[in-house]
């Protein structure tokens, strides 16, 4: 019947020839014993994301610390940084709750900085291994197919985007493996129990709280069953009363956070929709999420997905114009990001799966295995490079900064002061730094946006705090610290952090100040960002201990 199944999907007639096939099934087969026994497959993604999330030690975006981390550890602590979202409101604490619960339990039972690093990576292993194993469940729902369920999920496990991405702390992690539950529950075309239908809503609720453009996807599927249903008077009346309790809940949460009551999901989309004030952190061509976004989400999938959805029945066409809509819409944004359109991958993955079970009709089942060797062996390859170099001094620079800055105060007892001359939110914070605030004093050049800005033009000539230092870096730092006649407008700190794009520029200044290379560690290959290229070298002056003359 699986067989059957898989080959109606795709168009293939039962009568012809299905060597390729023939393999995936037969694979599939020898190892049915684990997707039928759910606590063993449960284990398996797991360990699998476990595995994932621990030897995770590179940097992707500032939104995975800044937007969760961060206030999670300001709202345990009070101390650390809070980006000008948090001190104007934008954001829900629904997000960094689960965070600041987890370092609610390191402080209470004082737990060493190895727990504070790596148990939120734990806990977003088990959130994402609970989002792949619905993903199983979920991509069955829709296909009735096991084969296409199972190669799906294997897709997902092996997908070099997830591997470097899912498991970190972004609100669009969560968000996916909301919509992927919740999606799991939803039912597509006839309201049969009230029940599952309002697990659906409270997931679809607190996944537009975290994420509010996530409420496209709900929208969408939504209008579908609405308008297919006989019973739209009972899903008007309980999405009502599941929207009032999601509100509800994230109102008290804010509320602890914030201590005024306000519904942060308003402010996040007049910023983003009404104002337009993203387009300061960047715009995109109206074609990212069609010829950027995708292709990265998928890397090399994307043939597979582009066959997929070429060769699927017009039983598929309502989740092929969910992507089209999704992409379309998120087109509207001016700033836009690969992250953006991540709930969209179990359609993605989805279509992916039909693609390569199409493509095996027609291979041998020698030359199908040389292609998923060479798939996988890729996607090793670059899943290994993005989670172990890329951008890895970043994160090691906390590290070892951390190890130093301890070191110098149980020496000199005094205060440590490290600036990074890097742009804005190039490493995490306290988060990672976890020091006391007597300890050590760090900061960093900011990128605020400006709020008070309506106007493009106006937009397109502001320059925040990095870009003035980028502009002209001497002068920057002749104006921060030394005055025109020599005397010190405030203290050079303890260590300075640059970018090597920038070493021979500043190199001579700032030895200039009586510095010297302390160390330099290995970063990235390349970047996007000039700004950011090459390695990551930390300067440092010699300290004095205050109790000698």
């Amino acid at each position: 019947m699986e067989m059957q199944s898989s080959q109606e999907s795709l168009g293939i007639s039962p009568s012809e020839k299905k060597t390729g096939f023939d393999t995936i099934q037969t694979a599939f087969a020898k190892v049915d014993r684990v997707f039928s026994n759910k606590p063993l497959l449960f284990t398996i993604i797991l360990t699998i994301r476990t595995i994932n999330a621990l030897t995770t030690h590179t940097f992707f975006q500032p939104d995975e610390f800044y937007q969760a981390l961060e206030p999670a550890y300001y709202k345990i602590w009070g101390n650390g940084y809070l980006t000008w979202e948090w001190e104007h409101g934008l954001r829900s604490f629904t997000h960094p709750l689960l965070y600041s619960g987890i370092y609610a339990i390191i402080d209470q039972f004082h737990l060493s900085h190895w727990f504070v690093i790596n148990l939120p990576k734990i806990f977003n292993a088990f959130t994402c291994a609970i989002g792949e194993f619905y993903l199983y469940r979920l991509i069955f729902k829709i296909s009735k197919d096991t084969v296409v369920a199972k190669l799906t999920l294997i897709l997902s496990l092996c997908c070099t985007f997830n591997w470097f991405c899912f498991t970190r702390s972004f609100a669009n992690c969560l968000e996916l493996n909301l919509t992927i539950v919740g999606l799991f529950y939803f039912p597509f075309v006839e309201l049969t129990s009230p029940f599952r239908f309002c697990l659906a809503l409270a997931l679809a609720g607190f996944s537009c709280v975290i994420r509010p453009t996530s409420v496209v996807i709900w929208a969408y599927f939504g209008a579908f069953l609405f308008f297919q249903s006989r019973h739209k008077i009972k899903i008007i009346i309980l999405t009502t009363l599941m929207s009032l309790f999601v509100i509800g809940v994230d109102s008290v949460i804010n509320f602890s956070f914030y201590h005024v009551w306000d519904w942060p999901m308003l402010k996040f989309l007049d910023f983003n929709f009404t104002k337009s004030l993203s387009s300061f952190y960047g715009v995109s061509r109206v074609d990212f999420y069609f010829d950027q976004a995708i292709p990265i989400l998928l890397t090399t999938y994307l043939p597979l997905f582009l066959l997929g959805v070429i060769k699927t029945r017009t039983k598929f066409l309502k989740y092929k114009l969910l992507i089209l809509f999704y992409c379309l819409v998120f087109t509207i944004i001016q700033h836009k990001e690969f992250r953006f359109i991540y709930p969209l991958l179990p359609f993605l993955l989805l279509f992916s799966a039909f693609g390569l079970l199409q493509l095996s009709k027609s291979l041998s089942s020698t030359v199908l295995k040389l292609i998923i060797i060479a798939i996988l062996f890729i996607n090793g390859v670059m899943s290994y490079y993005l989670t172990t170099f890329h951008e890895s001094g970043v994160i090691k620079v906390t590290e070892v900064l951390r190890d130093q800055i301890l070191s110098d105060y149980s020496s000199t007892h005094k205060e440590i002061e490290v600036g990074f001359l890097t742009p804005c939110h190039s490493t995490p914070y306290q988060s990672y730094f976890d020091l006391p605030s007597d300890v050590s004093n760090i900061w960093f050049l900011t990128c605020e946006p400006p709020l008070h800005l309506t106007s493009i033009e106006e937009l397109e000539n502001y320059m925040d705090e990095s870009d003035l230092f980028y502009e002209d870096p001497i002068g920057f730092l002749n104006a921060n610290f030394v005055d025109q006649t020599g005397e010190f407008v405030r203290e050079w700190p303890d260590y300075l952090v640059i970018f090597e794009h920038i070493y021979s520029t500043l190199n001579d200044f700032i030895v200039d100040q009586g510095y010297h290379v302390n160390q330099t560690l290995f970063n990235t290959v390349a970047h996007w960002d000039y700004r950011r290229a090459g390695d990551l070298i930390i300067y440092a002056k010699e300290l004095k201990d205050p109790n000698t003359a």
